[in-house]
């Protein structure tokens, strides 16, 4: 009885330690990660390196992706460059799945005592200090969790049903498979899967080759779950939950045929040659292989991929009509081109204030193509980005000279600000 409550306490502070380790990690990295992404995400290799690390902070394909809509929603990322983030971000993830691979206990019991000494030596007054004690904290929560589902998985071994469940999941890859996908639909998060695999494999409770399919499952149901979590949005933003779904599915296609080998004898050559490779340690490459494979995948094909979610997924009127069509953000460091463009960008939208009279309009010549209200709150969203955007090519350019141009257009904004509002008033 004791050893099935460790085992139900293993999962508890396994899953636990997981919350709070996303959860403290992003504390740590969440003020200057706008201007980080903006900063780092210039061309294709650097996006998939700021992917990478997105995957690392969050912990979570699913948090990096709707993470990515966030700052795409905010005129932070480009869609080319969220596309190429939210591909790439499974790399990251697997991180932490190598992490465990080592001796978990040690590990754990190191990363609790570390926050033990911090609190002796009174070094949680800080704030930043006591964010990366709360890493610790969660990390050594998550390990702990992990060294006790190990220590007591063998009871699962000596249970009959759980043992009728494992022989009922190994006598098809599509059952093995199918476990995998819903699995990681519930806990949200494949390397959360995987790294329940690599422990199961390391108590004796499932193969190397059962456990690989888990972990196939798993990252098919990552990019399930962030599908059926975008399902409502439409244009740009769905692209972006399709896009991380097909790169989970096509990374999974190609590395498919890798469940077929016969691993026992692959382990055994690498004894014959003195390299020693664990399960657990070749689990972690075979996850990682899936996130790379899906990055490569859909980076070699990204315009076809593109045309395809255009058709899936095609821009909406509002979303064409009220994104940012002249300003970018690496343009706010040069005073010249910020005018420029903010000028254009408020012309623009200048240009579309006559259809705030439609609801004004005799009943016979209205023709409302978008809700007045919808109107209204996506102009102010576009106006507060134009503000923003000003604002910050003021700030990166105080000794230029133009600068009180720039003060100048964004008097203009809050003018045109007011404008709106005053024609909102008139339904």
């Amino acid at each position: 009885m004791m050893q099935i409550i460790s085992f139900l306490a293993g999962l508890g502070f396994f899953f636990t330690g997981l919350h709070y380790l996303s959860a403290s990690m992003q504390p740590i990295f969440s003020g200057k990660l706008r201007s980080i992404l903006i900063t780092f995400t210039r061309g294709p290799i650097s996006s998939a390196l700021t992917g990478s690390f997105l995957g690392v902070i969050t912990q979570s394909t699913s948090a990096a992706t709707f993470l990515c809509l966030g700052l795409l929603n905010s005129g932070a990322l480009t869609i080319n460059r969220a596309l190429a983030m939210v591909a790439w971000s499974g790399s990251g993830t697997a991180l932490l799945v190598f992490l465990v691979s080592i001796d978990i206990k040690t590990a754990g019991f190191f990363s609790l005592g570390i926050v033990g000494l911090m609190h002796l030596l009174n070094l949680t007054k800080d704030i930043k200090t006591k964010q990366i004690a709360a890493v610790f904290l969660a990390f050594g929560l998550l390990l702990f969790g992990l060294s006790l589902i190990k220590e007591t998985g063998h009871v699962l071994n000596t249970s009959t049903w759980a043992r009728d469940f494992f022989i009922f999941s190994s006598e098809s890859s599509l059952i093995g498979l199918l476990i995998g996908i819903f699995s990681a639909l519930i806990v949200q998060s494949s390397s959360s899967v995987t790294i329940l695999a690599v422990a199961l494999n390391m108590a004796g409770i499932i193969h190397f080759n059962e456990a690989m399919i888990l972990v196939f499952g798993a990252n098919i149901g990552s990019g399930l779950s962030v599908l059926f979590f975008a399902s409502h949005l439409e244009g740009k933003k769905k692209q972006i939950a399709i896009y991380c779904f097909l790169s989970k599915l096509l990374g999974s296609l190609l590395l498919y045929p890798l469940t077929w080998l016969d691993f026992s004898k692959l382990f055994g050559f690498f004894n014959t040659i003195h390299l020693t490779i664990n399960s657990s340690l070749m689990l972690s490459l075979v996850y990682l292989a899936l996130q790379l494979s899906g990055g490569l995948v859909v980076a070699l094909f990204q315009n076809k991929i593109i045309l395809l979610l255009n058709y899936l997924s095609p821009e909406s009127e509002e979303e064409n009509l009220f994104k940012l069509h002249f300003i970018y953000p690496e343009s706010s460091d040069n005073t010249e081109t910020a005018l420029i463009l903010a000028s254009k960008e408020q012309n623009r939208l200048i240009e579309s204030l006559v259809d705030y009279l439609e609801p004004v309009r005799v009943e016979h010549e209205r023709v409302v193509t978008i809700q007045l209200n919808t109107r209204h709150e996506l102009t102010l969203d576009l106006l507060n980005k134009t503000k923003l955007f000003i604002s910050e090519a003021a700030s990166l350019n105080k000794n230029d000279t133009n600068t009180e141009s720039l003060f100048s257009i964004q008097s203009k904004n809050e003018d045109m600000i007011s404008l709106v509002n005053s024609l909102y008033s008139f339904e």
